[in-house]
């Protein structure tokens, strides 16, 4: 069993239902090193190293190993899944995987911020209807 970070689509219960096929169970958490951006050109983001930075979240606990095979498929191929420490609400400090955007591909972002409450507003039909894991 495996613990995750999310800090995009995978936090919408709908998007993560579709993926893996339940819905684990998920606590808010923070990312501490790093900033989320928007993918130029896409509707999801990318979180990238940056040592003033923090991103909010969840993390997903107890999920199988066949599950983050399907998390893998489902992520864009340049992204990568790291090891990462976040926080917990508690501030307890957690080791849990994420899928990080490599420095090699930063010229992906696009200066704007990712919201979820506009992708949720905005595209989320959408998403659903043409996703494949």
């Amino acid at each position: 069993m495996a613990d995750l970070f999310v800090y995009g689509t995978l936090m919408i219960p709908a998007v993560m239902r579709a993926v893996i096929g339940r819905l684990p169970r998920c606590a808010p958490a923070v990312l501490p090193g790093y900033r989320r951006f928007r993918l130029r050109g896409r509707g999801y983001p990318a979180v990238v190293r940056d040592a003033e930075g923090q991103v909010h979240g969840l993390l997903c606990q107890d999920l199988r190993p066949r599950e983050l095979a399907r998390l893998d498929r489902y992520e864009d191929r340049f992204y990568r899944r790291r090891r990462v420490v976040v926080r917990d609400a508690a501030g307890h400090a957690r080791t849990a995987w994420c899928y990080v955007l490599p420095e090699s591909a930063r010229v992906r972002l696009s200066p704007r911020p990712w919201q979820r409450e506009a992708f949720e507003r905005t595209a989320l039909r959408r998403y659903l209807r043409h996703l494949r894991v």
